[in-house]
């Protein structure tokens, strides 16, 4: 699997770009911040929907400015090309999906996040943590890989999440106490169940006791409602007869009265008669009096109109002649109004001009103020180019000695190998001397008798001591020559460090005097601009000065713009108007001048309202009159009726003594059924609660027996959680894991470290050391991985990830290393330039981000990125043949 092609829209840097991978080894080089690292986090975003920095939130990786964004990864593998697309969008959900691409014909696989992500790592058989603990290698970890790197292989392989199911906070273990806890609830269960089938018993004999009770009592119930319904009956007839004669008796009573008031009311129909008489008389004058009122109201309103006419014409007649006032004051300011205006629209016609001239004398005030401030900042540099030649000569000495130490390191690695190897040869011929047969000298073949055997064995030992000395000579001579390498290289990170502030500062230096002389023309054109402006200025302000001095005649115009002899002639005419109606209404009115009409109306008013109160009474008496014709009819009916209720009442024949003694012996017969039932009752109650007792009781025992069932599955699960708990330990199912991992990594480590051209021979990994890597060298020395040079610990560090790889998943067809050079020097760069493209025997993509014009050596094809405004921006692409 490689991948072919990357889409990015709106994607951290990226505005719109597009990157092909063409090259077995692609290098991806630009200047820091020119978006070379977004490219690493888009595919990092493509696979799983992350970046490399971890960074998930849409709103941090959609390009600032933009709503929407767009990763488009393609991948290759065996002919089939897939194309993954992840949609960002701050406001609605994103869209992710992965396409199948064959022979031009797109079928989708997936959609949705969690889904496209899901598919990922079953297409690459692997997930995040470790492809970044493998094939992708950040900046400056190369060579990290070798810490820790049994917790590495144990976050490959997942083994935290072992450790996790079987820790005494894990699910294994929490699985193992629920199931223990449940043993224990099931024992407690069968006491319960015990307890509970005991009281079940007792509470049975106590049911059948108030059984017996209740036979008893049914029987004198019976007896006690027999005599109560003889009594009731009795008592029902009596009731019956009282309810009669109450009624009769109180419908008499209600009769009689009603007689008695009928006779009071009839009586006063004489005195009515005469009241009606009178009240006729007196009303006959009420239809003339409200005429005559009338008339005086009218009169009243059109008094009133008259003086409101009057007034109305006063208010006029002073408007007019203000008016007239107003529209002379006008006319007089009429031509200095329309001056204010031509010169408004002249102003109008310099404004931009007399902007430009503001903006550009602004101008020259910043450009003076910022000439200012680079002059007192050119001061403040004492930097100078021979700095930066000294300094670069002070480097290549300090990279020289460097060689020359490493290659003297080499040098005493060698002696040391072939000093152990001879040490080893000696010490094996030592021990066949005394396993030889049929005395013959095993390196000659000649004779040997005892002898001959003790002085070969001396010299031997001699030998082996000299040697040894030897060894612990050119030991020495190693640690001492690797403890100068490692100050040599203290020493050319300082020097480098010091390169680097000199280079900024002559940067800075020529940026601001750069600065300063661009500042310095645009001066001098801004004083050019600023005099072709200034009699547009000059006009700008008389004109002002103008407008001030008709000010205030414009706004004195103004005041009486909507004034004109049209809105005096229309007053005018009104006034007239006016004049001739209030005439009318004097000549109408002239009759009641002297007349108090209010006080005449009040007069009418008074009597009019005292005869239509005797109207309203007069109307009442008749309706009293007409009443008493219906009483008189009525106190006729109510005789009648009363007689034939004295008939009645006499014909029922009821004796309330009697009816008085059947209800007391009914009550007292009902109280002594009360008390039976309420006895009965209780007895009931008691009997319903044991019975209910009892069912809860049987169900009880029900669920015990149910949940007793399951103590044998209970104790079984037990015995199973608790053994796979064990074998999940460290020393076993973790040990055998790690081991067969050890094997495959070692194996397929040492079948790509054959393909580099190196010093040693294999690799060896120990897993129960922190950092348990060794090399052996041709001669069989075994040397930890510290001991070997730059060059060949970063072969290893490449390899081992390589190797850790492909093992735990199927061919990975890619590696990316960003900024690979950070604090290399020159020799060890090359070194990694020769590292990198021994690479493509074992992996045939190769991705390579820097910014180090070094390491473009190392790449087949070159993709360059520059930033421009805010945007990241691919300007060249080419292979290796366009290179040469």
């Amino acid at each position: 699997m490689i991948i072919k092609e990357l889409k990015l829209i709106n994607f951290l840097s990226h505005k719109d770009s597009t990157v092909q991978f063409r090259g077995n080894i692609n290098v991806i080089i630009g200047h820091n911040g020119a978006g070379k690292s977004s490219i690493i986090d888009g595919i990092m975003f493509g696979l799983f929907r992350e970046t490399l920095r971890g960074v998930r939130k849409q709103e941090d990786i959609i390009r600032r400015g933009a709503s929407t964004g767009e990763v488009e990864l393609t991948l290759y593998d065996s002919n089939k090309t897939y194309i993954i697309r992840r949609n960002l969008s701050v406001r609605t959900l994103d869209d992710n999906i992965i396409m199948l691409d064959e022979n031009g014909k797109r079928i989708l696989l997936t959609r949705g996040a969690s889904s496209t992500t899901e598919k990922v790592t079953e297409l690459l058989t692997l997930d995040r943590t470790t492809l970044e603990s493998t094939v992708i290698i950040g900046q400056g970890k190369i060579e990290s890989v070798f810490d820790d790197l049994p917790d590495t292989i144990k976050k490959v392989l997942k083994i935290d999440k072992i450790e996790e199911l079987r820790d005494s906070k894990g699910v294994l273990r929490d699985l193992e106490t629920e199931t223990e806890t449940e043993l224990k609830m099931l024992d407690r269960v069968e006491d319960e169940r015990k307890k509970t089938e005991e009281e079940k018993k007792r509470k049975e004999q106590e049911l059948t006791g108030l059984q017996m009770k209740i036979d008893v009592l049914l029987k004198e119930k019976a007896k006690i409602e027999t005599k109560l319904k003889e009594l009731e009956e009795k008592v029902r007839e009596g009731e019956e007869k009282e309810k009669k004669h109450i009624q009769l008796k109180t419908e008499l009573n209600k009769l009689q009265t009603e007689i008695d008031r009928l006779k009071g009311d009839i009586a006063e129909e004489q005195e009515i008669l005469i009241k009606k008489q009178q009240l006729e008389q007196e009303i006959r004058d009420l239809d003339q009096l409200r005429k005559h009122k009338e008339k005086l109201i009218e009169i009243k309103g059109k008094i009133e109109l008259k003086k409101n006419k009057e007034k109305s014409f006063a208010i006029s007649v002073s408007t007019l002649e203000e008016l007239k006032e107003k529209l002379k004051k006008k006319n007089e300011n009429r031509i200095a109004y329309e001056e204010y205006l031509q010169i408004v629209n002249k102003v109008n016609e310099l404004k931009e001009k007399e902007n430009q001239y503001n903006r550009i004398v602004a101008q020259i005030e910043n450009i003076k103020s910022q000439i200012m401030k680079l002059q007192s900042s050119l001061t403040n540099y004492n930097v100078r180019e021979e700095d930066l030649i000294k300094i670069d000569s002070e480097i290549n000495e300090l990279n020289k000695k460097y060689e020359e130490k490493q290659s003297k390191k080499n040098e005493l690695n060698k002696e040391y190998g072939e000093l152990q190897g001879r040490m080893n040869e000696l010490t094996k011929i030592l021990s066949n001397l005394d396993e030889v047969k049929e005395n013959r000298c095993p390196v000659c073949g000649r004779e040997l008798d005892e002898q001959h055997k003790s002085r070969i064995k001396e010299e031997i030992k001699d030998k082996l001591m000299e040697l040894r000395r030897d060894k612990e000579h050119v030991s020495l001579l190693l640690n001492l020559t690797t403890e100068e390498l490692i100050n040599l290289n203290k020493e050319l990170e300082r020097k480098r460090k010091e390169k680097e502030d000199i280079n900024k500062k002559l940067s800075e230096y020529y940026s601001f005097k750069k600065q300063l002389e661009e500042l310095n023309e645009k001066e001098k054109q801004s004083e050019e601009k600023e005099k072709e402006l200034l009699p547009y200025h000059e006009e700008y302000v008389e004109l002002n000065k103008r407008l001030e001095e008709l000010k205030e005649k414009y706004n004195e115009y103004l005041k009486y713009s909507d004034i004109d002899e049209k809105k005096v002639e229309k007053l005018e005419i009104e006034v007239e108007e006016m004049k001739r109606e209030i005439e009318e209404l004097v000549k109408e009115t002239s009759e009641y001048e002297q007349t108090d009409v209010d006080k005449e109306i009040e007069k009418i008013n008074e009597k009019i309202k005292d005869l239509e109160n005797k109207q309203t009474l007069l109307k009442n008496i008749e309706s009293k009159l007409a009443l008493i014709e219906e009483k008189k009819k009525q106190l006729e009916n109510n005789l009648k009726e009363l007689e034939s209720l004295n008939e009645s009442i006499n014909s029922l024949g009821f004796n309330e003594e009697e009816f008085s003694r059947l209800k007391n012996e009914k009550e007292s017969i009902g109280r002594q059924l009360n008390q039976l039932l309420a006895e009965e009752q209780g007895i009931k109650g008691k009997a319903e609660v044991l019975e209910n007792d009892i069912r809860s009781l049987e169900q009880k025992l029900s669920n015990y027996d149910e949940e007793l069932k399951r103590r044998q599955t209970v104790r079984e699960a037990y015995n199973k959680v608790k053994k796979m708990r064990d074998s999940l330990s460290e020393k076993k199912l973790q040990a055998y894991l790690m081991s067969t991992v050890k094997k495959m990594i070692e194996n397929r480590l040492n079948e790509i470290l054959s393909k580099f051209d190196l010093s040693f021979t294999m690799i060896e990994l120990n897993f129960n050391e922190k950092n348990g890597i060794y090399a052996y060298t041709q001669n069989g020395q075994r040397l930890h991985i510290n001991m070997l040079s730059g060059g060949e610990r970063v072969s290893v560090a490449i390899a081992l990830r390589l190797a850790i790889a492909k093992s735990l998943m199927n061919d990975i067809g890619f590696m990316i290393l960003d900024e690979p050079t950070v604090n290399l020097d020159e020799y060890r760069k090359r070194e990694l330039i020769d590292i990198i493209k021994s690479t493509t025997e074992v992996l045939p993509q190769i991705i390579v981000v820097t910014h180090d014009e070094e390491l473009l050596q190392a790449g087949d094809y070159v993709i360059r990125l520059e930033k421009r405004g805010d945007s990241s921006k691919i300007i060249e692409e080419m292979n290796d043949n366009e290179q040469k």
